[in-house]
């Protein structure tokens, strides 16, 4: 079986080379005009699939690229299973690197692109038959090996891509919006695909992807940046229920952002709404709760974590009156005004039961809380 601890370039890739990725301290700046990394603290776990998200502009893709060697920072540190690789060229980093646009070449069949990945890594020549025939295993792609790019469909192209990164046993992968050009089904098809052959080698994968629900089903963790920064780092759950602030809870999904004033902290939590309406809510179901009373924060609740009762049902903590509904088959969306609140909030049930100007009791059975921030996306 094709394994990333079996022999390249004539070494063993013992477990000291599997200990994932370390950026202390990294910054760059690219000019007057350009963009800057600022002091970036970053960690991957052996093994782990990290996926970097963010909005275009946000640093993603330049710390890739940094890690990739194709960039250097001007201060900070970048390791690899252990090893300082700041000052390393990008072709002795033992990186694979899978790009967004397949990056063939059109004359090559996808046996020869194996091939010379394995070359170009001096990989034994008495290797490189049984290693191409164990990589193309890997990818589905055996009875398509002596086809050219041209032949095959967007997500066989990939798998091309991502064999060719991972032939010659990398350290580490590195993905660069490696989807964003196939259609939703095929895009999907290829997500399992992807996360099923890192998991089966163990290989530590740094992903960059802008689609939220791509980083949610893939990754062990989350990297949200902003501006260079980094701003919340977790598991997909996590990040999901808890985000750090607003920032974050927008860029994961919908999200309802409602001022709040903190009253009381105890088994519960008292808490003032922008209407003037007290409410209490369990402190355990708060999945950031804030740590000290009297403070003005926001409270975020996602659509599909506020409950819909009648008016007379003494559960609700709010009540409103349905001014939208939208269906989409497996789920409504309504949006529910609240007297006193500034803006309408997003709720979001399975069952289609609500029609604009019906008065409903709205319930908040899970939220988290978080302090302002500059630039929400």
């Amino acid at each position: 079986m094709y394994t990333s601890r079996t022999e390249a370039n004539g070494m063993n890739m013992t477990t000291a080379q599997q200990q994932g990725l370390e950026l202390e301290g990294i910054s760059l700046s690219l000019g007057k005009g350009g963009f800057t990394i600022d002091g970036l603290d970053l960690q991957a776990k052996e093994g782990e699939f990290l996926s970097l998200v963010g909005p275009s502009g946000c640093g993603k893709s330049t710390t890739l690229r940094m890690v990739a060697g194709l960039l250097s920072p001007d201060s900070g540190r970048i390791r690899i299973g252990g090893a300082d690789v700041t000052d390393v060229a990008p072709h002795r980093r033992r990186i694979g690197f899978v790009f967004q646009d397949h990056a063939l070449w059109s004359h090559m069949t996808v046996r020869r692109h194996i091939e010379f990945a394995l070359k170009y890594a001096k990989v034994p020549r008495a290797q490189v038959r049984s290693r191409v025939d164990e990589v193309l295993g890997l990818v589905h792609l055996d009875r398509h090996a002596d086809h050219y790019p041209f032949e095959l469909s967007g997500g066989q192209r990939q798998r091309v891509s991502i064999a060719r990164a991972l032939a010659p046993a990398p350290a580490m992968l590195l993905l660069d919006e490696p989807l964003s050009n196939l259609d939703r089904h095929l895009r999907e098809e290829m997500q399992r695909e992807i996360r099923a052959i890192q998991q089966r080698l163990g290989t530590t994968a740094l992903y960059v992807t802008h689609d939220r629900n791509e980083a949610l089903s893939m990754s062990d963790r989350i990297a949200v940046m902003q501006s260079g920064r980094l701003q919340q780092i977790d598991t997909p759950s996590r990040i999901y229920e808890a985000p750090t602030n607003e920032y974050v809870a927008r860029l994961l999904g919908p999200i309802n952002a409602i001022p709040s004033t903190i009253i009381s902290i105890t088994t519960h939590l008292g808490v003032r709404l922008p209407n003037g309406a007290g409410i209490s809510l369990p402190a355990d179901a708060c999945g950031q709760p804030p740590s000290a009373p009297d403070s003005q924060m926001t409270m975020l609740v996602r659509p599909d974590n506020i409950m819909l009762c009648d008016v007379a049902d003494e559960r609700h903590h709010v009540a409103g009156t349905v001014a939208s509904t939208m269906y989409s088959g497996s789920s409504s969306e309504y949006m529910v005004e609240v007297e006193g609140m500034p803006t309408a909030l997003k709720v979001v049930e399975r069952e289609h039961i609500r029609e604009p100007g019906s008065r409903v009791g709205l319930r908040f059975d899970k939220v988290s809380f978080a302090e302002e921030v500059d630039d929400v996306a």
